[in-house]
Parts: C-alpha cells; sequence; structure tokens
C-alpha cells in the first residue's frame, strides 16, 4: 500500500477491486470507511461500534451525516478528533457524489 515501493496507487487498487473482484459500490464504501477506522489518525471514530457504521457517536447524532454546518456540540468533537473529522469528510464527498447521480 506504499505508492513509493509498490508503484500503485489507492484509485487504481479500487478499480481493479470492482473490475476483477466484482466488488459493488456499497462494498468499496465501507473499505473506504473501514480504512478510515483503522488508520493511524489520532482521536475517536465518527461511528458509535466499530465496524458497523450504522450509527454516529452521540455528540454528532440527529442530523445529516457530513453536513456542511454540524452542530456546535459536532463541531467541537470533530475539532477534537482528526479521525472522525476525516470519517465526516469522506460522508459529506459521498453525499456529494452520489447527489449528482439522482
Amino acid at each position: 500500500d506504499d505508492e513509493g515501493v509498490s508503484r500503485i496507487d489507492l484509485t487504481h487498487e479500487y478499480l481493479r477491486a470492482a473490475t476483477e473482484y466484482g466488488l459493488t459500490y456499497r462494498e468499496l464504501k465501507q473499505m473506504a470507511r473501514a480504512s478510515l477506522e483503522h488508520s493511524f489518525l489520532p482521536g475517536d471514530d465518527l461511528w458509535s461500534a466499530p465496524d458497523t457504521f450504522l450509527r454516529i457517536v452521540a455528540p454528532c447524532s440527529g442530523q445529516r451525516l457530513g453536513a456542511a454546518t454540524p452542530t456546535a456540540a459536532c463541531s467541537s468533537f470533530l475539532a477534537a478528533n482528526p479521525r472522525a473529522a476525516a470519517q465526516w469528510e469522506l460522508e459529506s464527498r459521498y453525499r456529494v457524489f452520489e447527489s449528482s447521480f439522482k
């Protein structure tokens, strides 16, 4: 997974997973979520239970996932937890990408 060593990048690995192994968009999305959850980013996760991606932590619950203007409690949580902030950003990007197909 090191581009400098293996001469690959993550985009091509996702493309390969879809074309050679038939992974669906939903599966690729779950893999991307899992990669952030298990990354070396500091702080707490956005998700309330490991590897389920069903419920978000209390400070951010009750609002649209990846919203451009999270509540004050959620903003504070995201500011204190870089991992959760990256996860929030990923969800925001999913919303933008997926809305282009509606």
